[in-house]
């Protein structure tokens, strides 16, 4: 069983060649899904620590009977499958999944500091304010190293023009 590169009339991906035969490794896209190389493992490890306990908590919850966390869990798993299969849209899922993260916990920390400035005292949860500022940080860190440490093909390719 050999590994063949191959280019059909519309499009290339590798191919097991068994008896004359091609066979798909991962399907017709297998080209586009190899082209994205992490250049931070930390980074990497990182984004992955954070789905898989963001998995944890919305899974218990939605193992509790609250169906409203299949949407969380959704996202969370597109996300993850993006990172592990390296897809080339996975820029776009990280990104998309990190300006979530901003907005949702941003919103949250607004609002308990229009509380503080209202005087409205019995409103105010110093909790959500800690976990608003640490989770609109930990998006903010996922969103602007997502440029640097997710190399998709084309800009590899750059990259080694520029070395030569």
């Amino acid at each position: 069983m050999e590994l063949h590169y191959f280019i059909g009339p519309t499009t290339g991906g590798y191919y097991y060649k068994i008896d004359k035969l091609l066979y798909p490794v991962a399907g017709r896209h297998t080209k586009d899904l190899m082209q994205v190389t992490y250049s931070s493992k930390l980074y990497l490890g990182f984004i992955l620590a954070v789905l898989a306990a963001f998995l944890f908590t919305n899974g218990a919850t939605l193992i509790g009977g609250r169906l409203i966390a299949l949407i969380p869990v959704a996202a969370h798993l597109a996300v993850a499958v993006a990172l592990l299969i390296k897809s080339k849209y996975v820029k776009w899922f990280v990104k998309g999944w990190a300006l979530l993260f901003i907005v949702s916990f941003g919103l949250q920390l607004l609002a308990q500091i229009l509380f503080l400035l209202s005087d409205a005292t019995d409103k105010i949860n110093y909790n959500t304010i800690v976990k608003s500022l640490l989770m609109c940080t930990i998006g903010v860190i996922i969103f602007v190293f997502a440029d640097k440490t997710i190399i998709l093909g084309k800009e590899i390719s750059k990259i080694e023009e520029k070395d030569v």
